[in-house]
């Protein structure tokens, strides 16, 4: 229910930008995007990890990855009381 549609919709196998305008909204909701934004980036155009474009990439992962971390804990405290 969280992977397939985080792959389908991720820009692996057709381009965000030919999906439809809804599917686009979700795509850039998801981190698989960014994640494959920036493996596109380095493997296939050659930037490396500090290149602007990447560095952004990777900051939405770590953003993402802080979100989820703050998301568990919160959960997590209400669940033991």
């Amino acid at each position: 229910m969280i992977v397939v549609p985080q792959v389908l919709l991720g820009g692996i196998f057709w381009p965000i930008q030919d999906m439809y305008f809804v599917f686009q909204w979700i795509a850039h909701v998801l981190p698989l995007t960014y994640a494959n934004f920036a493996l596109q980036a380095v493997m296939i155009k050659g930037q490396g990890i500090l290149e602007p474009a990447v560095a952004a990439d990777i900051g939405a992962l770590v953003l993402f990855a802080a979100l989820m971390v703050v998301l568990a804990s919160v959960g997590l405290r209400r669940a033991s009381t």
